[in-house]
């Protein structure tokens, strides 16, 4: 068992949302990230995850359990805009070029949380809470790989929910 804790900020928790996302759509949006800065974690598996430097402080973060829960991680879901080629084959199988089209692909960046990411990832986790801001994509998050029955309650409906 994981525990994750959302904390307080002295402002901006209406603004920053819980979403609780599917593992597998979250990973592959994760790999889908353009830029590639975390390429060598989101492509990752098991025995790379391991090997990350910081992943120990992952296993010291969780092994504290319900006494030190560890914080969900930050991420922004962008979108990313790119133009592709669509070719035709002749009867030869040479390709030709028949058109060029513009599309966009969400993806997620992942801003503060990687290590837990991957521990969670590698234990397992099925689902798992991430925060979002609205500014930083939190509905296309839920839209693409977020549970629809929790929603994106903000931090502040959270809090006033349990206060």
């Amino acid at each position: 068992m994981a525990y994750l804790r959302i904390d307080e900020e002295l402002c901006l928790n209406e603004d920053r949302k819980i979403i609780v996302v599917d593992a597998v759509k979250f990973l592959a949006m994760w790999k889908a990230e353009p830029e590639g800065f975390n390429h060598f974690l989101s492509h990752g598996n098991s025995d790379a995850w391991i090997k990350f430097r910081k992943y120990p402080d992952a296993c010291d973060g969780f092994s504290k359990g319900l006494t030190n829960p560890v914080p969900v991680a930050r991420v922004v879901c962008n979108l990313y805009e790119g133009v592709r080629s669509v070719y035709k084959r002749n009867l030869l199988g040479l390709r030709k070029l028949q058109y060029r089209e513009r599309y966009t692909m969400p993806h997620v960046e992942i801003d503060n949380g990687r290590t837990r990411t991957i521990w969670l990832l590698n234990h397992g986790a099925k689902y798992f809470p991430v925060e979002c801001t609205d500014s930083n994509g939190a509905e296309r998050l839920l839209h693409n790989c977020g549970d629809q029955m929790f929603g994106s309650p903000s931090i502040k409906e959270i809090l006033d929910y349990f206060d």
